[in-house]
């Protein structure tokens, strides 16, 4: 259990930036670290970026963790959570950079009834080295107007782009909307051949 060191009298010394454990162990305070791993956290959990602000969040992390650390605020947390991001987002598109394999692409559609807008999720799938199947988020995508085809098929081509992943796709799956039918073929990063789903019933 880590606990704060203290004075001779008996009381915590709320200034120290180090954390004791048993057997002599001794951790460190590290304000960045924290920053980090609090908007980690925030990302993790879903939760708002006044996490952090909480009063009893607080009140846990001084008596129970490290009286020395610190506070961070709303903004703080956000632009946080945005370079880490942006981070990832450059570690992703190096490794679509560095290998010359095959992609596909799923996408999802779905209205929201509290905005009364539609939202398309675009997932990646892959295979790596180790021929283990991989799979990341690469957009989340506001369709401000009627989700046409070509609409879609814009977005797809944009998200593409961005990723440099145009010439590595090898399908792209979707539901049966009519729409989507259109997007397959509107879509001019090459020619899909267009399947529609099926099910089967025993």
């Amino acid at each position: 259990m880590r606990y704060a060191l203290k004075h001779d009298d008996g009381g915590l010394d709320t200034t120290q930036t180090q954390l004791q454990q048993g057997k002599g162990l001794i951790f460190w305070y590290a304000k960045e670290l924290d920053k980090s791993s609090l908007a980690k956290l925030t990302i993790k959990i879903e939760s708002s970026f006044l996490f952090g602000e909480d009063v009893m969040f607080k009140w846990y992390c001084k008596n129970a963790l490290q009286p020395a650390v610190r506070d961070f605020s709303q903004k703080t947390i956000k632009n946080e959570a945005m370079r880490l991001y942006l981070k990832y987002l450059k570690q992703l598109r190096n490794t679509f950079n560095a290998f010359n394999e095959r992609v596909s692409l799923m996408s999802n559609i779905w209205y929201d009834v509290m905005t009364n807008n539609h939202y398309m999720c675009l997932i990646i799938h892959w295979i790596d080295e180790k021929w283990k199947i991989k799979k990341r988020i690469i957009g989340f995508i506001e369709l401000v107007k009627q989700h046409r085809g070509n609409l879609i098929a814009s977005k797809i081509q944009e998200t593409s782009y961005n990723y440099n992943i145009s010439d590595k796709i090898i399908t792209i799956l979707f539901d049966n909307a009519s729409n989507n039918g259109l997007c397959h073929w509107k879509t001019k990063m090459r020619t899909f051949i267009n399947f529609r789903c099926t099910t089967v019933s025993q």
